[in-house]
């Protein structure tokens, strides 16, 4: 048998666990037999953030000013590349907030 990613075998765990559940729900198989198996730990995956030095470094070399805009905006607002991309002027309330649409404008 092929090795699986942690995160994949979590999924096949959560997926055989789900159709054990509704065969209990219908009385085919009197208990969830997965609730005994206990899963892979999932491990959080941190975004590494960049130095000041880092950012400064990039800021230094970048000539375009919008670019420079941009980067400055990623480096100190913690929004990510597809939040700044859909970012209006109309979402911009200077100096008091941005409103950020998610997925489905909600």
């Amino acid at each position: 048998m092929r090795d699986l990613s942690d995160a994949r075998a979590c999924r096949a765990l959560n997926r055989l666990s789900s159709l054990f559940k509704w065969a209990t729900s219908f009385g085919h198989t009197p208990t969830n037999a997965l609730d005994l198996v206990q899963g892979p730990r999932r491990r959080s995956r941190v975004q590494p953030c960049p130095s000041p030095e880092g950012v400064r470094a990039t800021l230094d070399v970048t000539q375009n000013l919008n670019e420079r805009v941009a980067l400055l905006a990623l480096a100190t607002s913690g929004l990510r590349r597809a939040e700044l991309l859909d970012l209006r002027w109309s979402n911009v309330d200077l100096p008091r907030r941005l409103r950020l649409r998610s997925r489905g404008d909600k």
